[in-house]
């Protein structure tokens, strides 16, 4: 059956590498051997297969670990993961099983980006502010949590947020956010959020890579600002839906 890459196609994903070979799992006890266009992965864990466009293709999660042990390029395994996360293609417990029973080999850095996935980082762009965030020493904040003011109406699921101060950062990335259909929902949450007394940061990521001393500035002013004033009282809970 179709695997990594190759499946992955098939499925409409779309951050993928250019690589066209063919990569392929066999039976463990076949002999078969690789070719200059067709990768061979002899495996003892050969799953049930999917069918894509009459091809029988390996399961999402798998595809995507057998793809990410591939790849070098940590944004690469990123933008994978958040996209088979974010489109609801596999879950991230599907992701961790397929790992932890992989062969040891190229698992590191998947093993890491699952990690951040984990953690609610949905996309590339989030993945590098966070970095920045947190190598900077601000304070922790919660990634990808729903939010609720304090009559349990949902207010939206920010990219981040410190709720004991009322402050959001939303990281208006063009990939995810900033679609004609996605910009109106954070057009929307911003007004919900900002009429219930929430202070609104916005970075893109260009912004946060090559002005990190400003945008760090801008963060650590407002937080220091909410800390100034009642904050109103909110509550954040692990998001189980998508972006909205």
């Amino acid at each position: 059956m179709l695997t990594g890459v190759t499946a992955l196609r098939a499925y409409g994903v779309r951050s993928l590498p250019a690589d066209d070979r063919i990569y392929v799992l066999v039976p463990h006890r076949r002999q078969y051997k690789s070719t200059i266009f067709a990768v061979l992965e002899r495996t003892r864990r050969l799953p049930s297969h999917r069918n894509r466009d009459n091809l029988p293709c390996a399961p999402i999660a798998r595809a995507t670990v057998d793809a990410a042990r591939r790849l070098r390029d940590e944004n690469q395994v990123r933008g994978l993961i958040a996209e088979v996360v974010q489109r609801r293609m596999c879950t991230v417990r599907e992701l961790a099983i397929e790992i932890r029973d992989a062969q040891i080999r190229g698992t590191a850095l998947p093993r890491r980006v699952l990690r951040e996935v984990s953690a609610g980082v949905r996309s590339v762009a989030e993945g590098d502010v966070r970095r920045i965030v947190e190598r900077a020493g601000v304070a922790p904040a919660l990634w990808n949590h729903d939010l609720f003011d304090d009559n349990g109406v949902w207010l939206g699921c920010p990219d981040a947020v410190w709720p004991e101060l009322g402050v959001v950062l939303e990281v208006d990335s063009l990939e995810w956010h900033l679609s004609p259909a996605s910009y109106r929902k954070t057009l929307a949450r911003h007004r919900r959020m900002t009429a219930v007394g929430i202070l609104v940061i916005h970075v893109t990521p260009g912004q946060a890579r090559d002005g990190a001393a400003a945008f760090l500035a801008d963060i650590t002013g407002t937080l220091a600002a909410a800390s100034a004033r009642p904050a109103p009282r909110l509550t954040a809970r692990p998001t189980t839906t998508a972006a909205a």
